[in-house]
């Protein structure tokens, strides 16, 4: 049986244990071990390889995928197949061939037994092989056997009446059989075969546009120099390759993975609070902006579950995915119990400093590991893929204002017309939830959730009904608690520590320095040029929490804790302030005494200013009146006088 030679681009594209899967790597590696090569034949050039060249591991794997063997020149030798890979139809055949064997060797017995020779297990075989071929080609044999006989030639049924069985067909079937068993029986099949032709087809069959068969078989005559199969040839032997060999080329890595074996992962030996996974999710419906009237937003999701028990054990929602949003929902989840590991995607919020730095990241000061899958590998993180459909989108099919992608598009514009409407006229919308009933129905979203059977969880016998259902992730919880796990609970003071954002400082001669502020306490003074943790909260300001590098508390640093006035407000500065404002009223109060006495006519003793007619004389039972001007213009001469 000769070897089956193979292109560097054919073998790379079998992806093939330990062999590179890119072409130009395989054909480095050929020339590093210094395989076994011949020029290739046909347009295009270049080299191909005899399968005996490749490691046995590979051979092996390519024996297996294509279920194939070596070219042979002779066409009647026989290729060999496994009784447990084959098709209904190829063991049908195998079986119908051994029905008819057998019904020989009945004939060849009975001829022994008619000529009163002794029975050796060979004598009267060809003779009865003669016979039964003649019995068959005259219709003598029963009409079972007619059928065994069209089954065993590959005939269809409508062909029965006319199934010829020659001697030599007989002869040949008793020959395999004798040397390699019922497997000797099984037809030599089209897809054991690898065709000349097929790998040269699959160059132009397989390209990430996808053509059809017919598209790539038109390239593929257009070029290829020998002999062109037909396009029914071709598509049966590509509907026969595995489709992991079928789809090379035409799907990319990530897409592949939807074909290939997968892994499934157990959690027998896992307790609750083990692995926590965490998600985020866009919501598939609107609800109003938390804080700008008249819009509205799908919010961010987080949600953090128990991969044991598979409880929702917290969740945050915001306007975004953030580190701020990660940590809330982390936060949520260890105050049921802080979690060993922590597996998440590579997300900015999951991937972060605030999340992972070495000492001051939240998981660091939890305890707790950050794990990442591998990147474009969701089906890894299943639990918490599968969560958001189950859970969220599942609740939010009940909500007027859900635009997921199975909404009816019709009824979607409606809804998003009239609520658009409203926002416009009234500033708010019937149809869209405030924020904080939102929280509070995702609350009951969540309950809901924990106490529904879940499918992924062990069955127990329902207490009040009696029937078998699926535990609920509530109930499971429950049960790992009754058995003897306690959970690591930390306090609201031990989470307000542990979630509050901190970076490393130096510290100066009792203050440090955050966001350009500087920030004071005279219990950093024996720390002077020390690296500290400094906490803060976002909201607030005017303090920081300041630790030791052992994560200890050492105080509470006020915001500019060390300024002071260059005099003390009460003593100097303010109360010369008060006598300087003091004095003014009082200066004022005079001058406008003054004024008011001029306008009477009423002059000091010893004023040399000359009195103005300034107001004029009514009757003597009309009010006087002044005129406002002339008043003020009066005041300043009143002034000037009194000065000079």
């Amino acid at each position: 049986m000769s070897d089956a030679w193979y292109s560097a681009a054919e073998l790379a594209g079998f992806a093939l244990p330990g062999m590179p899967t890119a072409e130009r790597a395989l054909r480095r590696r050929a020339q590093r071990e210094e395989w076994l090569s011949r020029k290739r034949a046909g347009r295009g050039g270049g080299v191909e390889f005899p399968v005996s060249a490749l490691p046995k591991d590979a051979q092996r794997a390519l024996f297996e995928s294509l279920a194939t063997s070596s070219q042979s020149g002779d066409a009647g030798e026989l290729i060999l197949a496994s009784p447990a890979s084959l098709d209904d139809d190829a063991r049908c055949v195998m079986e119908a061939r051994l029905y008819l064997l057998g019904e020989v060797e009945r004939l060849r017995r009975a001829i022994c037994k008619a000529d009163g020779a002794a029975d050796d297990g060979k004598r009267g075989r060809k003779q009865a092989q003669i016979r039964f071929a003649e019995m068959a080609d005259q219709g003598e044999l029963p009409t079972r056997t007619l059928e065994m006989i069209a089954a065993a030639n590959q005939r269809s049924r409508q062909t029965i009446g006319y199934a010829p069985l020659s001697e030599v067909t007989l002869r040949r079937w008793w020959r395999h059989h004798e040397q390699h068993g019922e497997t000797g029986l099984v037809p030599r099949q089209a897809d054991q075969l690898n065709p000349e032709w097929l790998w040269s087809f699959m160059r132009f069959y397989r390209q990430p546009s996808k053509p059809s068969i017919r598209q790539a078989h038109e390239a593929f005559a257009a070029e290829y120099e020998g002999r062109i199969p037909p396009y029914s040839t071709v598509a049966k032997a590509v509907g026969r390759l595995p489709a992991q060999v079928r789809q090379q080329g035409r799907m990319g890595p990530r897409e592949m993975k939807t074909i290939r074996a997968f892994t499934v992962r157990t959690t027998e030996t896992l307790l609750p609070a083990d692995v926590y996974t965490a998600d985020g999710h866009c919501a598939d419906f609107e609800v109003a902006h938390p804080y700008a009237a008249g819009q509205v937003i799908r919010p961010e999701i987080i949600s953090v579950v128990d991969i044991k028990t598979r409880v929702c054990v917290g969740w945050a929602a915001g306007l975004a995915e953030s580190s701020d949003l990660v940590a809330n929902s982390l936060r949520a989840a260890s105050a049921r119990a802080i979690p060993a590991i922590f597996y998440v995607d590579h997300g900015a919020g999951f991937k972060n400093e605030a999340m992972a730095a070495a000492e001051t990241g939240v998981l660091q000061r939890l305890g707790a590991t950050l794990e990442h899958s591998l990147p474009y590998n969701s089906q890894a993180r299943g639990v918490g893929e599968r969560f958001h459909k189950s859970v969220w989108v599942r609740a939010g099919r009940d909500l007027p204002t859900f635009v997921g992608a199975d909404m009816d598009r019709e009824a979607k514009q409606r809804v998003v017309k009239r609520s658009r409407q409203e926002l416009a006229e009234i500033g708010a919308s019937s149809l869209h939830m405030d924020w904080p009933d939102f929280i509070a129905w995702g609350e009951e979203v969540i309950a809901a959730y924990n106490a529904r059977p879940h499918f992924g969880l062990p069955r127990i016998v329902d207490p009040e009904s009696g029937k078998r259902r699926h535990m609920a992730p509530a109930e499971m919880w429950s049960t790992a608690e009754a058995d003897g796990w306690t959970p690591e609970i930390a306090t609201s003071e031990e989470l307000d520590m542990l979630f509050r954002p901190h970076e490393l400082r130096q510290t100066t001669r009792g203050q440090v320095r955050l966001f350009n502020k500087h920030y004071f306490s005279d219990a950093l003074t024996p720390l002077h040029g020390r690296e500290v943790r400094v906490g803060y909260d976002l909201h607030d300001a005017t303090r920081v929490w300041v630790s030791d590098d052992r994560g200890r508390l050492v105080c509470v640093a006020d915001l500019d804790g060390n300024s002071a006035e260059y005099f003390s407000p009460e003593t100097v500065a303010e109360a010369r302030q008060r006598r300087r404002t003091a004095g003014r009223l009082r200066r004022i109060d005079a001058k406008r005494d003054q004024v008011a006495n001029e306008g009477r006519g009423v002059l000091d003793a010893g004023s040399n200013i000359e009195i103005l007619p300034i107001m004029k004389r009514p009757a003597a039972e009309e009010p006087v009146e002044f005129d406002d001007r002339l008043l003020e213009r009066a005041a300043r001469r009143l002034g000037d006088g009194a000065g000079g």
